[in-house]
């Protein structure tokens, strides 16, 4: 097409909408789903004709009685002066096409992942990749992914999808060296199990043998996640180094290709910049010390996969049930005798941690500590957490950030004074949040009439709440034997833990676990003698030894 910008975007939905009016126009029995390739490079597009395509576009992917009238394998909008805006709209048409996309060209835009919207677009559309089957690549390249929120962003995403199973492997011999085999693999996976069978079977490992995961699944089994001259950064390794050491090598998770463009195209980045599937070279922002770090992960890659270092001979360890990771500590013994500086620890990965301890030390000397999600959140939810259990807020030199204390804006909502109850009875149950002054609705539940054996549930709040905001829901009321004499309005820790997860915004950065390690560091009389005798060092040293203790200074990746 001769035309560009926006205008051609409106053109391109306009065909889109033609040929779906036209499949769902017929009587059954409908043509057969067709494939769709959208090539686009360079057009201009910008955000508004983006959009104005990808809204027709997810109407002709749509199913209707179980049939859709085009089926989308490949996307081409390198060069289109695209943001996360686009991104995050896309983020549904990777959903449609799940089962049928395998190549995805987003090089050469205007991504950039500075801003708080621009990481929750960012973030949306990282994750509409959870259940893509056949994606064979994702091109960044020639975006501007500097700084470390794209890629803690992108590490974030990539832990909680689902791990790939190195011992689910079939052999591909029987099917032609093809992109028909292809297509047979993605009828398979429309309807695999994902159930891990209870006797696995041994992982062949020669990747000359051609073997591929019969269960391929998302952002961890896509074959080529392409980064170079991504104006990426030392605290962009620091993030892609966490996948990149767990990350299987192309040849464990797509079949052969034949002869053609895209396979000379993919062969070009093992040759030429010996990347295998993550592709982060050339990148001229990477210090030493970012090199050291991503060449290190490769170290870990190969012992993690079993792959011999000769990866361009096809050579794999024959050993294949030497899968061996460290992941990053998480704390799960008592904390208060875990309080030692991370640089004593020794393990079989001890450079690549020293090596990613000198970046993580940078970024909160030279950014600072509130430039990483998990960092801010969990230093954050610490001074919180100290002021609410402790009564302590942070001192005046304390490197914590700072908690405004002022009185209550309504004098009504003051105070919540807890009467004393016969034990085992509830305490308050909480009907709704208001913003105004009104008489306190407290269900009495000790004179409602229970069924034999079973207590009455509580009744829906009353239509007087619906304008009001509502936060979240209270998902059991405070028994009496429950609760902590040692703690703010005799609420259990479990209770606050919910509730400075809220004041802090946590939930889906922070796990649990690390939540829970917050709080008793928090609580820990010793992590003050801890953190007293970190005084002398740099700050950016104290932060790191407080975050280790708690378990918030990685993200924590399961094999």
């Amino acid at each position: 097409r001769k035309s560009e910008g926006p205008k051609l975007g409106r053109i391109v939905a306009k065909d889109l909408r033609k040929q779906t009016t036209h499949c769902f126009g017929k009587q059954p029995p409908r043509p057969e789903v067709s494939p769709l390739d959208l090539e686009l490079p360079g057009k201009k597009l910008t955000d508004e004709g983006c959009l104005a395509m990808v809204e027709a576009l997810a109407q002709t992917l749509e199913m209707r009685d179980g049939v859709s009238a085009n089926k989308l394998q490949s996307l081409n909008l390198s060069g289109n002066e695209l943001t996360t805006v686009s991104l995050q709209a896309l983020a549904a048409i990777i959903k449609l096409a799940a089962f049928d996309l395998t190549d995805l060209d987003l090089s050469n835009n205007k991504i950039t992942v500075k801003t708080n919207k621009e990481a929750e677009e960012w973030e949306a559309f990282l994750q509409s990749f959870s259940e893509c089957r056949v994606l064979r690549r994702i091109v960044f390249s020639g975006n501007d992914l500097s700084g470390s929120r794209p890629f803690e962003i992108l590490t974030r995403v990539y832990a909680k999808q689902m791990p790939v199973d190195p011992t689910e492997l079939e052999d591909t011999q029987e099917h032609s060296e093809s992109d028909d085999a292809l297509e047979d693999i993605t009828n398979q996976t429309r309807s695999v199990n994902i159930d891990v069978a209870r006797e696995e079977p041994k992982m062949t490992a020669s990747l000359s043998d051609a073997t591929f995961l019969k269960r391929r699944q998302g952002l961890r089994a896509v074959p080529y996640m392409v980064f170079d001259d991504a104006n990426m950064t030392d605290s962009g390794a620091l993030y892609l180094s966490y996948i990149l050491a767990m990350h299987y090598p192309p040849q464990y998770l797509m079949c052969p290709l034949r002869a053609g463009p895209q396979a000379t195209q993919l062969d070009e980045y093992n040759q030429r910049n010996h990347c295998w599937g993550i592709v982060y070279l050339p990148n001229t922002g990477f210090t030493e010390v970012g090199q050291s770090v991503l060449s290190l992960a490769e170290d870990a890659r190969a012992d993690f996969a079993g792959v011999e270092p000769d990866l361009d001979q096809g050579k794999v360890n024959a050993s294949s049930e030497s899968f061996q990771f460290v992941n990053a500590k998480q704390g799960g013994s008592d904390i208060s005798q875990n309080y030692t500086d991370p640089t004593k620890k020794h393990s079989p990965n001890m450079d690549i941690d020293n090596y990613r301890k000198k970046i993580q030390r940078a970024i909160i000397g030279d950014v600072g500590y509130d430039s990483v999600d998990m960092w801010r959140m969990a230093l954050t939810m610490l001074a919180y957490a100290r002021v609410v259990m402790l009564g302590k807020e942070p001192d005046e030199d304390s490197l914590l950030p700072g908690v405004t204390s002022h009185d209550p804006v309504h004098a009504y909502a003051s105070k919540m004074m807890a009467t004393t109850t016969v034990p085992g009875e509830p305490i308050l149950a909480i009907t709704g949040v208001s913003d105004k002054p009104s008489a306190p609705q407290v269900i009495d539940y000790t004179s409602l009439p229970r069924a034999s054996g079973h207590p009455n549930k509580p009744s829906p709040p009353s239509d007087h709440w619906k304008d009001y905001p509502q936060t979240s829901n209270v998902s059991s009321v405070i028994e009496a034997d429950n609760r902590d004499s040692g703690l703010s309005g005799d609420l259990p820790e479990a209770l606050w833990q919910q509730i400075l997860a809220e004041a802090t915004g946590c939930q889906g950065v922070l796990s649990d676990v690390q939540q829970k390690n917050i709080i008793r560091y928090a609580r820990d009389p010793a992590t003050t003698a801890f953190e007293q005798q970190g005084k002398s060092k740099p700050e950016s040293a104290q932060l790191l030894l407080i975050l280790d203790a708690m378990g918030c200074l990685e993200y924590k990746l399961d094999s």
